[in-house]
């Protein structure tokens, strides 16, 4: 799990709630506070954001994953007498601090989708429940890439997953490729000025209920 940001809560309080908060003694109970309403934020502007980031889904006219909405569910705060952290911990996440080189782990080519039928699903989700191979292990192999995808080059020399029609034509899925350069995108999570505004604003609802309670005008 990565932390995205750190944040004391006088760090952007105006001079007038700094100095409020200043007459507290243990804050542990407002970083609670505020801890809980930067992680609500934090989920509301992911979701907000995934609304705006399909380009793929948009482009092959496909159903749009939903990836980015989950990953809203991977935030976490705590907090204690000093500050308070909020984590994440889908790591689509860092393209907010720059580019972002993803690779395949443990294959030799990450798969990227290129047919409508293909966002969100692995390759192996797209076989088309072709009766079991009989023969040895080459055979089989062979029949099951007829069955199902199999590797092809373009014309521009880019490898592919493509599916035979039976026609003499084929359908590609996949493009496949050695790594791929996500790049930065800042507007992922919020920035450190809403966060801040965020945190003010819990601070200063906080010491205006406990001011009421102590009877203490305003």
């Amino acid at each position: 799990m990565s932390d995205f940001v750190k944040i004391k809560v006088v760090d952007d309080a105006t001079p007038i709630l700094l100095s409020l908060l200043n007459t507290l003694g243990d804050k542990t109970l407002l970083h609670k506070d505020i801890a809980d309403d930067m992680a609500d934020y934090t989920r509301f502007h992911i979701r907000e954001a995934s609304k705006t980031r399909h380009k793929t889904a948009e482009k092959l006219k496909s159903k749009k994953t939903g990836y980015l909405s989950d990953a809203a569910e991977t935030v976490e705060a705590t907090s204690d007498a000093y500050a308070v952290i909020i984590r994440v911990s889908s790591p689509i996440f860092k393209r907010v601090a720059g580019p972002v080189t993803i690779r395949p782990r443990g294959k030799k080519y990450l798969t990227i989708p290129i047919h409508k039928d293909a966002v969100g699903k692995k390759a192996q989700e797209l076989w088309w429940n072709a009766p079991k191979p009989k023969g040895n292990r080459q055979t089989k192999r062979r029949r099951r890439l007829i069955q199902g995808l199999f590797f092809v080059k373009s014309k521009k020399g880019n490898l592919l997953l493509a599916k035979s029609n039976g026609d003499g034509t084929i359908t590609p899925y996949y493009a496949l490729k050695t790594s791929v350069i996500l790049p930065q995108d800042e507007g992922l999570l919020p920035s450190a000025k809403q966060m801040g505004q965020v945190a003010e604003k819990t601070a200063a609802e906080y010491l205006e209920e406990a001011m009421q309670k102590k009877g203490i005008p305003l």
